[in-house]
């Protein structure tokens, strides 16, 4: 059994193994992935796995806890010692594309007989992989120097890598004070965007007042979705647009 914590690691194991492997997830969708704790059950489930997929950041405590119980460590999308920045690492397709022959690896050595399937999985995805971070270049980069607003940092590592900055409402996973969000709304207005990128769900206090200070629309983006590719194209494409009808 290969266990990942998070939905769309679950696609990258499919994308590798075909329909050799049906990873188990361990968070259900809708739960927030900085808060989530898995149940005693799960945890019983996810320990007796051969291969655990985490995200590896720290602002997913709940990861480490969980492959400490098991006594055995698990593949990270992040390296060791993994960074303290924005923990939506598999939205950085460089991180995916470093990903997927390591992956590939992995299995193999989980099942031995079917490692030359997996490796060709793992070369097709990057394939993939590499085909789909031209796709979002093409989209962002021309758009470089420019910054969107969102309730939630999500998508930084979506848009860093093409010189375009996230400026979040929320600091820490919390609401921003008033004076960081008297300062977001102006930043928005000097600029004239007219988006707020938001999770699913009711909109925070501090959205709805963005929103209706600056005249902007509510675009809902859900880093967790999948598939994950489609979640790639959807985000790029909001932002893009976002930042064309400034």
């Amino acid at each position: 059994m290969v266990a990942v914590s998070v939905a769309p690691l679950g696609d990258f194991v499919r994308a590798v193994s075909g329909d050799l492997v049906t990873p188990v997830v361990a968070m259900p969708a809708g739960a927030d992935p900085h808060t989530f704790e898995p149940s005693p059950g799960q945890v019983a489930r996810l320990e007796a796995a051969d291969l655990v997929l985490v995200v590896g950041s720290p602002g997913l405590s709940w990861e480490a806890r969980l492959l400490h119980r098991r006594g055995r460590p698990g593949l990270s999308l992040l390296p060791p010692n993994g960074e303290a920045g924005d923990p939506h690492a598999w939205l950085d397709l460089g991180l995916v594309a470093g990903l997927a022959p390591r992956l590939a690896d992995e299995l193999g050595r989980s099942r031995p007989a079917q490692r030359a399937s997996f490796r060709a999985g793992g070369s097709a995805f990057l394939a993939e992989v590499q085909e789909l971070r031209a796709v979002v270049a093409s989209e962002l980069a021309p758009l470089a120097g420019r910054a969107y607003f969102v309730d939630h940092p999500a998508w930084s590592r979506l848009t860093a890598p093409h010189g375009i900055a996230e400026r979040a409402l929320e600091a820490g996973h919390r609401e921003p004070t008033p004076a960081t969000l008297a300062a977001r709304i102006e930043e928005a207005r000097a600029v004239g965007a007219r988006s707020l990128v938001v999770r699913p769900g009711p909109l925070s206090p501090a959205a709805r007042t963005f929103l209706e200070a600056t005249g902007s629309r509510a675009v809902v983006l859900d880093p967790l979705a999948v598939p994950w590719r489609e979640t790639v194209l959807a985000g790029s494409h909001a932002i893009a647009e976002a930042l064309r009808g400034e």
